[in-house]
């Protein structure tokens, strides 16, 4: 049986331009890797999201997003080691996947994600008149 399932190629510029994105858009990013995690202001934190990673499920600082330094590290188990600290690696790590699938779902996160998506942190309150 053949595989005939053509992909995309992505040359090295476009690459920066998805993990440039990637950083950019983190929350994003967390939120399509289903990583439910805490806003420290110059970190997110999170229990470790890796499959591979086990026990301290429990533990939301077990793993952090540096914002300042756009890496993503894992305290008690070093998962970053497995791939690395990169955006791309933490997609690799979490959905288990290849350097060109981790890069393919970014980029199709990016292409789908609207760029003029305004997000609401409260919901407007409508006034109601009794008369």
């Amino acid at each position: 049986m053949t595989n005939n399932v053509s992909y995309k190629q992505y040359a090295d510029e476009e690459i920066n331009v998805i993990k440039e994105w990637g950083i950019s858009n983190i929350t994003l990013v967390f939120d399509a890797l289903l990583i439910d995690y805490d806003d420290r202001g110059k970190y997110l934190t999170a229990c470790c999201p890796i499959p591979y990673h086990a026990g301290d499920a429990n533990n939301r600082k077990a793993f952090v997003w540096c914002f300042d330094k756009e890496y993503w590290s894992c305290f008690t188990h070093h998962c970053q080691k497995v791939t690395n600290n990169t955006i791309i690696g933490l997609v690799q790590a979490v959905r288990e996947c290849g350097f060109f699938q981790a890069i393919r779902f970014l980029d199709d996160l990016k292409t789908n994600t609207p760029t003029t998506t305004v997000v609401s942190k409260r919901p407007k309150r409508i006034r109601v008149s009794n008369t």
